[in-house]
């Protein structure tokens, strides 16, 4: 697996263990120091992703929904 898509199989990874404990960490049952330490590397992993390999779009697969609570860059960049 190249980089690009070891880091584009982290980031479709990582959404879905942040979404899937999203509810817990609004709840106050998730940790805000653990939540934002996980959020923080999967948008770093996002950052790397478009500027060392030049990614352009959506990693995520069928693209980030628009109700989701966690979403790429290019996703947030549409929704300004």
């Amino acid at each position: 697996m190249k980089g690009s898509e070891l880091l584009v199989h982290r980031l479709q990874q990582g959404q879905r263990w942040l979404i899937a404990n999203y509810d817990s960490y609004m709840d106050g049952k998730l940790d805000d120091e653990h939540w934002y330490r996980a959020f923080n590397a999967w948008d770093g992993l996002d950052h790397m992703l478009r500027t060392v390999y030049g990614y352009k779009g959506c990693p995520i697969e069928r693209n980030c929904s628009e109700e989701s609570p966690i979403i790429c860059r290019s996703c947030g960049d549409r929704t300004v």
